[in-house]
């Protein structure tokens, strides 16, 4: 039963929700399930699959466990966001086309470039209304975000390669001239 209490069954569209989570929690899907159940993810799934949500997120805290929405509560949280491609509703046999999914991770670089590559291409790839962007069109959009990617994937390689790390600013500090390590 769900968090509402209304029985939900879960079906194909929901079952890759949950194998594209145990992908990047490394958790099995047998674990995951009830987790998903037992919260108001199979609901939300369900807005996702109907048309009546564009997005989702499921984290992964393994102090718990459990599967929550929204922003990753600590660092040993994981999780994986969804994008519904297009304005069809999401069916057994078209959720891999029509949903695309990425980690959310705390490494913003690999992260980014993750959404690019799994989520924002596909999506925008997918979609059939382009207002007048420019005379040449969503092909050249589409190329544009294919090199903003590949320059994401060098700097990443650069580095990874160099051992540098990227700093972020400590909250809390207004000057951001205090750094800690990612």
């Amino acid at each position: 039963m769900a968090a509402g209490g209304a029985e939900i069954n879960l079906d194909a569209r929901h079952q890759h929700l949950i194998d594209k989570l145990s992908d990047v929690s490394g958790q099995s899907p047998s674990t995951l399930e009830p987790l998903f159940l037992q919260s108001t993810q199979a609901e939300l799934a369900d807005e996702l699959f109907e048309c009546k949500r564009k997005h989702l997120s499921l984290i992964y805290n393994p102090k718990g466990p459990s599967i929550d929405v929204g922003d990753i509560p600590d660092a040993d949280a994981i999780g994986c966001f969804f994008v519904r491609n297009g304005s069809k509703p999401v069916t057994a046999q078209n959720v891999g086309q029509m949903v695309s999914s990425g980690p959310i991770s705390p490494d913003l670089l690999s992260g980014l470039l993750d959404l690019m590559q799994s989520v924002l291409t596909p999506a925008l790839k997918a979609q059939e209304y382009w207002p007048a962007l420019t005379s040449a069109g969503p092909t050249d959009f589409n190329e544009t975000l294919s090199t903003i990617a590949g320059d994401l994937q060098l700097a990443l390689s650069s580095l990874s390669a160099s051992n540098i790390r990227l700093k972020q600013p400590v909250p809390g500090d207004a000057s951001h001239e205090q750094t800690e390590a990612l």
